[in-house]
């Protein structure tokens, strides 16, 4: 996709700015938002935002470098279901840019990404949390719709190949980070995630989303009770270590 403008993120919020229909096409908004978020940002580099971007160029890059070598099955769904994946927070980033609603498992990180005493690597997983826990199962869904095809064994496994770069990305980007190394809160929040990731629990969401296609309302309530665990995941991850009590289950503390 062309970006018209100079503004990444003006392009971000432009209604009538078409999705990036390709992986190349996402990778170069990313790009692009990234340069405007860390060049005009509030925290500049350390905004959450541009953790949260920066991880999500890293992953499409991993994800065409993957495409190139024959990672995967299916490249075809591949490329559908990162380009979905990456809509999804591009979309956020949009529509909260513009005001409008969010989803719950965004909007806790996109409320704190100014807030100094926040570490930038939290940030940047609150961010995988959000795609996780939630844009991973909507993602799936619309990939299949897109393709015209029901999610079976091959797509499983592309799907399964793809988490496996979020996770590896995930663990190296939190090495890199001051705090994000063993034995550290950061180091337990990437464990959670990465534990999240590998029992295919995303993909169970997804398979029970694609068996509610044809009934909206049932559709509608299953993917708010998805947003709003994600966003209670999120929310522990970006207070880790505040005055709030948690409770913790499947390896990461909820609020």
């Amino acid at each position: 996709m062309a970006v018209a403008g100079k503004n990444a993120v003006r392009e971000a919020r432009g209604a009538a700015v078409p999705a990036p229909a390709t992986v190349e096409a996402v990778l170069e908004l990313l790009v692009l938002l990234q340069t405007e978020v860390e060049s005009h940002g509030s925290r500049r580099h350390e905004d959450g935002i541009a953790r949260v971007n920066h991880l999500c160029t890293e992953v499409t890059r991993d994800v065409l470098d993957g495409l190139a070598a024959g990672s995967f099955v299916d490249p075809e769904f591949a490329a559908v279901l990162d380009v979905q994946l990456m809509v999804r927070y591009l979309r956020a980033v949009r529509d909260d840019a513009l005001g409008a609603t969010v989803a719950r498992s965004w909007r806790v990180l996109f409320e704190r990404r100014a807030v100094a005493s926040i570490a930038p690597v939290r940030f940047a997983l609150a961010g995988v949390n959000a795609q996780v826990n939630h844009d991973l199962a909507v993602a799936l869904v619309s990939t299949s719709t897109v393709l015209d095809r029901p999610p079976g064994a091959v797509e499983r496994q592309d799907f399964t190949t793809l988490t496996h770069v979020l996770a590896e990305r995930l663990r190296r980007h939190a090495g890199e980070q001051p705090g994000g190394g063993p034995g550290g809160a950061v180091d337990d929040d990437v464990v959670g995630l990465v534990a999240e990731l590998s029992r295919g629990a995303s993909w169970r969401r997804a398979e029970h989303l694609w068996t509610l296609r044809g009934r909206p309302g049932e559709a509608e309530a299953e993917r708010a009770s998805i947003d709003w665990r994600a966003s209670m995941i999120g929310r522990a991850i970006l207070t880790r270590g505040s005055t709030e009590d948690a409770v913790c289950g499947s390896g990461i503390c909820l609020p």
